[in-house]
């Protein structure tokens, strides 16, 4: 009768490590990636609140309000506007678009002031559709 082949102990207990230690650090990795990720989207998310914050303050709200049409994009408004716009996206250079938008009464989003030049292919007029927006934004905008 042929014997089974015994695993010894010292094996057993040298592979239930091996296995312990490889879960555990896994476990720590993922840990860690999903806390870093969390952490670095709310620096990213607190730093545009804070630059939203202070271009809200520069903005001129009466004046943006009578922006209606692209004829008014040669109008003084306008363009103490844009480069306000402008002088944000100077500052800060991991903003790639700054712009300010409008949300009529049927929740229609269009742009009002770009500060992309004019001559750029990424250049938005005033009353051009917003198309980018998914219905949970939508939402979110007209509360």
């Amino acid at each position: 009768m042929k014997s089974k082949p015994q695993i010894s102990i010292r094996l057993s207990l040298g592979m239930a490590f091996a296995i312990t230690v490889l879960l555990t650090s896994g476990f720590i990795g993922f840990s860690t990636f999903y806390a870093t990720r969390s952490f670095i989207r709310d620096g990213i998310r607190q730093r545009l609140e804070n630059i939203t914050a202070l271009a809200i303050a520069n903005l001129d709200t009466q004046a943006h309000a009578r922006i209606r049409n692209r004829t008014d994009e040669s109008s003084e408004p306008y363009q103490r506007i844009k480069r306000s716009l402008q002088q944000i996206r100077a500052v800060s250079r991991d903003i790639r678009f700054v712009y300010t938008y409008r949300i009529d009464a049927n929740g229609k989003i269009t742009f009002v002031v770009d500060a992309e030049d004019a001559n750029s292919p990424d250049v938005s007029h005033v009353g051009d559709d917003f198309p980018e927006t998914s219905p949970l934004a939508r939402t979110i905008y007209l509360r």
